[in-house]
């Protein structure tokens, strides 16, 4: 006899001795033998392991994991770790997965990874049992039943856990996170199931050492939980240690730290070295100073456990896009913060109406941050024609792609010819070298094809700039006989300024000499009669003002 069977007799021979067992201590004794009978008629003791797990042969663990949705591997460790799985056929898994599927209105995997997780219950029991015990759940919950389905598909164990004290933990939990709607609440106990194993006034001590390390409202406190409840899971001397990391980090008080761990809860459960580099790549990359950096961060923090690598490809994109389009570069320069961070929150199809713009030539007179934070649909009113070219540079991505893995493959396939021909016997090589050399033609005319194709395309673009450089050259052209006019005329116009100045300057000397002349008139009464006058015989000659003089 088994060691844990004969501790199962001994306590029952021990349950008799006492006092008389009641009914539900019989039942429990009776399962108990029933499902150690049936253990030893399924699995001989030729297909126990050493540990004591059954044991089952390569073809049916295989069946296993297809029945379970699951790879080899894990079902194999699946299988050590739960003996009830080797013990089932993969028929009857097949069956409690679809019936599980059918009556949940799950999906097969989400009933298959339920069945893992709890296979003792979920293997009995029938699955109108389980429905039945999910819609009294969500009855007590307030909440629809694909919503509770759906938090039994994340945490299999409320399934068998009695709906009535689940359903009051539950609201207890969510008193305690400030009361958020019920969808929210059971997301939170479904990414947390620990939560309901602990109990309520150590939650609540974590709670308040929360809001004491942080320096903010019970409130906020509340909200931080709720958005990231494992962080209740930490004891307060590790969140002590998060924020004093954090602290060094960011070279700022606590109170301000406090606010963006409030922001960004998981702050205190990721790798704080990672938020160390990404702080520093924030500055390094963007070119702005630290307090520009940390007013970025207090518009929203999860740029510091964003992956590094989108960050890193977003700012690329932006400052490239900014060295294109000068109008953009000085608007790139005097972003603000808060408008940066957006930016770089923003997803590619985004971005991709930079490279829109580019290319279409519309970007001078544009607006960067306006073009990336535009909704799709306003964005497609203002800028007609970016669905069908996003489209069709989809369709030239995947198509390169393609080139790429054929490119990739053709050299796998000839380097592993080469390999077997070296590994044939010389007298059988001749015909396999007769096969690599066509094979080899046909890669050579395929990449003489694509060259050619290539060129084409090259010459195409060719003639277009060569028409876009002929175009601008007219351009030019009429811009230099334009400014030529110009100049013509205005220096005509200085002609006819300068003489109309000659004309009015010599006006202005015949007015002075006639002047000069009716000055003079009384000594012109002596002249004798028959003499001519010098000021009157050469009042219109040259020397008309000296001779009056």
């Amino acid at each position: 006899m088994a060691p844990a069977e004969h501790k199962e007799v001994v306590a029952g021979r021990g349950l008799a001795g006492a006092h008389t067992p009641t009914a539900a201590q019989l039942s429990q004794l009776t399962a108990r033998l029933q499902a150690t009978a049936t253990r030893r008629l399924l699995v001989r003791p030729a297909e126990t392991s050493s540990s004591g797990a059954p044991a089952c042969t390569p073809a049916k663990l295989a069946a296993i994991a297809a029945a379970l949705h699951l790879q080899v591997d894990r079902a194999q460790r699946l299988a050590e770790r739960q003996p009830r799985i080797v013990a089932a056929e993969p028929e009857e898994l097949c069956r409690r997965v679809a019936g599980l599927a059918a009556a949940l209105g799950l999906k097969r995997r989400q009933a298959a990874f339920m069945i893992c997780k709890q296979p003792d219950h979920l293997l009995t029991a029938s699955p109108s049992d389980v429905r039945g015990a999910i819609e009294e759940l969500a009855r007590e919950l307030g909440v629809p039943f694909a919503d509770a389905a759906a938090w039994a598909a994340l945490a299999p164990s409320v399934a068998k856990r009695p709906p009535g004290a689940l359903a009051a933990r539950v609201r207890g939990v969510g008193v305690l996170l400030g009361g958020p709607p019920p969808r929210r609440l059971l997301a939170a106990v479904a990414s947390e199931p620990e939560l309901l194993a602990r109990p309520l006034p150590a939650l609540e001590r974590r709670l308040d050492a929360l809001r004491w390390l942080l320096m903010v409202r019970a409130q906020t406190a509340r909200r931080a939980a709720a958005e990231r409840p494992g962080v209740l899971l930490m004891s307060p001397r590790v969140m002590a240690n998060k924020v004093r990391v954090l602290m060094a980090i960011l070279d700022k008080d606590r109170r301000a730290v406090g606010v963006l761990a409030a922001k960004c809860p998981r702050l205190l459960r990721c790798d704080l070295s990672a938020v160390r580099a990404a702080h520093a790549a924030l500055g390094r990359l963007t070119g702005r100073p630290e307090r520009y950096v940390f007013a970025m961060l207090c518009h929203d923090p999860r740029l510091l456990v964003a992956r590094p690598e989108g960050v890193v490809a977003r700012v690329a994109r932006l400052r490239a896009a900014a060295r294109r389009c000068p109008d953009w570069a000085a608007e790139w320069a005097r972003l603000t913060p808060a408008v940066t961070e957006e930016c770089l929150s923003r997803g590619w199809a985004a971005y991709a109406r930079l490279d829109f713009l580019l290319a279409s030539g519309r970007a001078p007179g544009s607006c960067m941050a306006e073009v990336l934070l535009a909704r799709p649909a306003a964005f497609e009113a203002a800028w007609p024609g970016f669905s069908a070219w996003h489209a069709a540079h989809g369709e030239q991505l995947l198509e390169a792609r393609r080139q790429q893995r054929a490119r990739i493959g053709a050299q796998l396939v000839r380097h592993a010819a080469a390999a077997a021909e070296v590994a044939r016997p010389p007298w059988r090589r001749r015909a396999t070298r007769h096969v690599v050399l066509q094979w080899n033609q046909q890669q050579q005319h395929q990449q003489q094809h694509a060259q050619q194709q290539t060129q084409a395309q090259a010459q195409a673009q060719q003639q277009q700039q060569q028409q876009q450089q002929q175009q601008q050259q007219q351009r030019h052209e009429q811009q230099h006989e334009q400014q030529h006019e110009q100049q013509h005329e205005q220096q005509h116009e200085q002609q006819q300024h300068q003489q109309h100045k000659q004309q009015e300057a010599e006006l202005e000397q015949v007015h002075i000499m006639q002047l000069q002349a009716q000055h003079s008139s009384p000594q012109l009464s002596a002249v004798r009669p028959g003499s001519t006058c010098p000021v009157s015989a050469g009042i219109n000659g040259p020397c008309a003002a000296r001779s009056c003089s």
